[in-house]
């Protein structure tokens, strides 16, 4: 049953008519247009109940793809209604679904377009998701000044995570010019002072490589490999079991452990 909280934010949003759930045997969608319309931007208790429906989509989306790609994408249309009435938080897990989950090396038009939009409305995530790919092109045409920019828009505007992923880059020259200080820099504006806290961010990416989809994964586990390195350089030799471990498992190449 559909709980007495959702009711009222689906009667907010306009999700569905007549109470019925996504789980139900008939449903009946308010129709989505082949063009997706994003609406003006809501009061702050309406934004609130949409980004909700958005997260309910996202659940039973990740949910029923498990064992029913068709129920998938039934149920997918609660992240798209919540995208289409302005929810940037639904926008970014479209976009990451449509990226990383096609089934295609290439870029998905769609996913693009769900990303750049949340992007348009100031979603900082959306701007290191997208300020990633086009680095790294995971998913999308290569744009490394591109990428940069949004990186550093977000980093100014204190994203610890896009601090880190800027490091990074900088710091082993993937997708910019190589600027080991710069590099450095930024990943103490993120908290990593030293070669232990170095490790312990190279564990966190690679704890996230785990749950993420397989595009995903190869660049996270990259990115743990670089800041790994660095630790090593730095001296803890933890990092260099670590290096050794993702060379086993063939998640980075031998190249990428050399200093």
């Amino acid at each position: 049953m559909i709980s007495t909280k959702m009711r009222f934010l689906l009667a907010v949003t306009g999700v569905v008519i007549g109470g019925c759930s996504p789980q139900a045997s008939q449903q009946t969608y308010l129709p989505v247009p082949a063009a997706a319309h994003v609406s003006s931007p809501a009061t702050p208790v309406v934004q609130a109940a949409i980004d909700d429906v958005g997260r309910y989509g996202e659940s039973i989306y990740d949910m029923a793809k498990v064992n029913d790609w068709k129920q998938a994408a039934t149920d997918l249309a609660w992240l798209k209604k919540a995208a289409e009435l302005g929810s940037p938080f639904a926008m970014e897990k479209l976009a990451e679904y449509g990226l990383d989950e096609n089934g295609t090396p290439g870029p998905s038009a769609e996913g693009e377009r769900w990303l750049r939009t949340a992007v348009e409305r100031g979603h900082r995530l959306a701007m290191v998701n997208l300020g990633t790919r086009l680095i790294t092109g995971n998913g999308l045409t290569s744009d490394p000044k591109r990428g940069e920019q949004l990186l550093r828009e977000a980093a100014q505007q204190g994203s610890q995570i896009s601090m880190i992923k800027l490091g990074t880059y900088l710091l082993s020259g993937w997708g910019l010019n190589l600027d080991h200080q710069e590099g450095l820099r930024w990943l103490r504006s993120a908290g990593a002072m030293n070669a232990d806290q170095l490790l312990e961010l190279g564990l966190y990416l690679y704890q996230q490589s785990l749950t993420a989809t397989t595009k995903a994964a190869r660049g996270l586990a990259q990115e743990a490999s670089i800041l790994f390195q660095e630790s090593r350089r730095q001296g803890n030799s933890i990092a260099s079991l670590n290096l050794a471990y993702l060379l086993r498992r063939g998640e980075i190449a031998d190249a990428s452990c050399r200093r």
